[in-house]
C-alpha cells in the first residue's frame, strides 16, 4: 500500500490541501492501492520538517507540499558586501 502525504500551510488563502485530495480521488485506481495522510503546519518553514516526519515515521512514498510565497524580500547586495568588508 502506498501512502501519499499532503502538507499545506494554514495561512493560505485557499484550502489547497482539499483541492489536492479531490484531484487525487479523481485518478483511476486511487482507492484500491493508495492511502493519504494530510497535515497542516503553521508556517512556511515548517513544511520541510513535517514532510520529513511523514516520510520517516509514516513511510510516505510521495509528499505534496502546497504553499504560496506571498512576499519575497530583495537581497541587499550592498549591505551584505559592507558587512563582509567589516568582518575582514
Amino acid at each position: 500500500m502506498d501512502l501519499i502525504a499532503v502538507v499545506d500551510t494554514m495561512f493560505a488563502r485557499v484550502n489547497m490541501g482539499d483541492y489536492a485530495l479531490n484531484e487525487l480521488q479523481k485518478c483511476s485506481g486511487y482507492e484500491q492501492d493508495r492511502f493519504t495522510k494530510r497535515a497542516t503546519v503553521p508556517g512556511f518553514k515548517d513544511l520541510t520538517v513535517e514532510s520529513k516526519r511523514l516520510i520517516e515515521f509514516y513511510g510516505a512514498q510521495i509528499v505534496l507540499i502546497l504553499a504560496r510565497a506571498c512576499r519575497v524580500k530583495p537581497i541587499l547586495t550592498k549591505h551584505a558586501h559592507t558587512k563582509l568588508l567589516r568582518a575582514l
